[in-house]
């Protein structure tokens, strides 16, 4: 073959063998990304879920109490009929304006009193208690406890209630049920609605039976699952699979509008359960926005991609020209090919330098917007590598009250000087251990609460979690750990714990000694003016 034969065959080879590369590498930092994307979209999911189990048992526990005191109290005659009206107004008024109809029925469909949201969405709430009251009052009287309704979920509204059997006091016996109806909306906009990413991520909740409780399309709620992806095997497949599995990921192909691009969407879901009924929590995004970011990546690429062939094209040009001219003039023809060769390869080497820089001032930038990011952030963070302390943000040092130049160089194990006991110390450590040991968690993140001790001496309460940082083989760098103040959340669940013990304990003080002095009344009926005056002081006291 010609010399110049033999150089084309290697700047293909050359080419080839780069394009390869590139597309490998674009494939592995993709996969990467929407890994880890999922994995966020899967902790959304999760907190939603347990926020939503968390609401409904709270909900589930004030109307337990009404239905076995309240009402209880109000059938022995020891709560007069207004007093149980205002405190069903008292309970029904929440601030969101969840609690549509609360009503208690003394037979099926026998209305004997309770409240309804003043509007027309409480007035076909009204209608479904009654209903339900119907529907479910053999139920409750042979399980004692109370059931979770089917939700009912159209565009305009979300709605489900709670059906308790409600007793006589003395003896206890059935005496009919409470129904309340809940108005879901405002729990969704709470904890489910923000669950979306860019124009075209979704979050979306169905019940067991495949039915849209909520969509950000308002025209899917209500639809069930297979009449929404009629036409789409795999979003189809996917579907289904949030049915059978109570938790998991996936991916399926959409059309983001009609007669646009078919997209790959990646999907995180999770299972809540409100006592009886199943509700299935799932976000999804498109991978198109999840990789947006990794346009610079690739464009770089590109360009470098570009550069070589044209320092190949031009190479070669040069080569040819410089064979040509060869033939006509031996000596001079080299002579002229050693300094033409000279004068490209100072040009390549000045384009070479110029992009080093160009390169160096955007890492710069890029690591001036990450720093400015960091210490934008409300939890403190911290970062090491080789068990040394590399870097800290301005939250950490606000938080602890330590300086970044106290902090970096210091060894990784700077949190044992930090943690206000030895218990809560030996406790960390333990679960550390116990998370390093399983394979398949030694690399994930975890999280645990403990209480940490400021520079000043003072304590709070911290959520932390840490994060291993790996290279691309897995073998682990370091680590980032980020420390959140929950002194307040805890204070604030410690204050509402106190507060239903007092009010439980308050008014059970006054009951039992209505109870006592009403069976002491049955006893001894010729004391009638000793006990009624004791009677009224405990019902004055409730």
């Amino acid at each position: 073959m010609k010399p110049f034969q033999v150089y084309l065959l290697i700047a293909v080879v050359i080419i080839g063998f780069y394009a390869g590369l590139a597309y490998t590498l674009d494939q592995q930092v993709v996969a990467e990304h929407e890994r880890g994307f999922n994995d966020e979209q899967a902790r959304q999911v999760l907190t939603a879920v347990s926020n939503l189990e968390a609401h409904h048992e709270n909900i589930a526990h004030t109307f337990t109490l009404v239905s076995q005191y309240a009402i209880g109290g109000y059938l022995e005659d020891m709560v007069s009929r207004p007093l149980f009206e205002q405190i069903l107004n008292t309970i029904s008024n929440d601030v969101n304006h969840e609690r549509l109809v609360v009503s208690y029925y003394t037979e099926p469909g026998v209305y004997e009193l309770g409240y309804v949201q003043p509007t027309p969405l409480g007035d076909a709430a009204r209608a479904l208690a009654d209903d339900w009251a119907v529907e479910y009052w053999d139920t409750v009287e042979q399980i004692d406890t109370y059931i979770t309704t089917p939700f009912v979920a159209t565009p305009e509204a979300q709605l489900y209630g709670l059906v308790f059997p409600t007793y006589e006091l003395f003896p206890r016996s059935f005496a009919g049920v409470l129904v309340v109806v809940l108005d879901y909306r405002p729990v969704i906009e709470r904890y489910i609605a923000p669950l979306r990413s860019g124009t075209y991520g979704a979050a979306w909740v169905h019940n067991s039976d495949g039915v849209v409780i909520y969509d950000h399309e308002p025209s899917e709620i209500g639809r069930g699952l297979d009449d929404i992806s009629a036409g789409y095997p795999d979003l189809q497949r996917l579907l289904r699979t949030t049915l059978e599995q109570e938790a998991g990921r996936g991916e399926y192909h959409y059309t983001l509008t009609v007669g646009g691009k078919v997209v790959r969407k990646l999907v995180a879901w999770n299972t809540a359960y409100l006592f009886g009924q199943r509700i299935t929590v799932a976000m999804s995004a498109p991978d198109t926005e999840i990789n947006a970011s990794l346009g610079v990546f690739r464009l770089q690429s590109v360009a470098l991609g570009g550069l070589l062939g044209l320092s190949l094209i031009a190479s070669g040009a040069v080569f040819y020209m410089t064979r040509q001219r060869e033939l006509k003039r031996v000596v001079a023809a080299r002579t002229q090919e050693l300094e033409t060769m000279t004068h490209e390869l100072q040009a390549l080497t000045g384009q070479l330098d110029q992009r080093v820089r160009e390169r160096t001032v955007e890492l710069d930038h890029e690591r001036a917007q990450l720093a400015a990011i960091l210490d934008a952030m409300s939890d403190g963070l911290v970062y090491h590598e080789n068990h040394r302390v590399k870097y800290v943000n301005a939250a950490f040092t606000r938080l602890l009250g330590y300086t970044a130049e106290e902090m970096i160089g210091q060894s990784a194990d700077f949190q044992r000087e930090m943690v206000d006991s030895e218990e809560d110390l030996q406790r960390a450590r333990q679960r550390y251990e116990q998370h390093r040991a399983s394979p398949d968690l030694v690399n994930i993140p975890w999280s645990y609460e403990l209480k940490m001790k400021r520079k000043d001496g003072t304590c709070f309460d911290a959520a932390l979690t840490s994060v291993p940082i790996c290279n691309p083989q897995g073998e682990r760098l370091g680590g980032a750990e980020v420390f959140r103040d929950i002194s307040e959340q805890k204070a604030l669940q410690d204050q509402k714990d106190s507060f239903i013990t007092n009010a439980s304990h308050e008014l059970r003080r006054p009951l039992t000694n209505l109870k006592v002095r009403t069976y002491l009344l049955y006893q001894q009926p010729d004391q009638l003016e000793t006990h009624l005056p004791l009677i009224e002081r405990a019902g004055d006291e409730m």
